[in-house]
């Protein structure tokens, strides 16, 4: 029961979704998201380093959002935009801060990109469409406050 309800002053228009990124659309749901820095060719900047992360995004009509955890525990929060044609771009951010932005494409069940940190450090990623998406996604969206 929401607060509204709870108190008696529901809304009318619960149901309606209240924006465009609540719409479904094919590529709604949860994904899981791996990737890493490309490796370091000889004469490139080995400041880059070997990084590797995983993690799960969401997506919500054409809003993305989701976490990613790299292989030296540091978490991000991935926030972007993903249009009709499953094109997509946004940015991830280490405790508020801008950390990398990134780009790609999603189809029916996969996909994948790049993205270049704030130090110019490129890297790639794959997404695969989870089991029971939809459901992840729902469950999230519930807990939001």
């Amino acid at each position: 029961m929401t607060g509204a309800l709870a108190s008696g002053c529901g809304d009318i228009n619960a149901d309606t979704p209240s924006s465009a990124s609540a719409v479904r659309t094919k590529f709604s749901g949860a994904w899981q998201v791996t990737g890493g820095t490309k490796t370091a060719f000889p004469g490139q900047d080995e400041n880059c380093g070997y990084g590797r992360g995983t993690g799960t995004i969401i997506v919500e009509g054409n809003s993305i959002t989701g976490d990613l955890t790299d292989n030296s525990g540091y978490a991000y929060v991935i926030q972007g935009h993903i249009d009709e044609d499953g094109k997509m771009s946004g940015e991830f951010t280490y405790e508020g801060y801008d950390a990398a932005a990134f780009e790609g494409v999603l189809s029916d069940n996969g996909g994948g990109g790049t993205w270049n940190d704030i130090n110019g450090c490129p890297g790639s990623w794959q997404a695969k469409r989870s089991a029971g998406g939809e459901q992840i996604a729902e469950r999230a969206h519930s807990s939001l406050p």
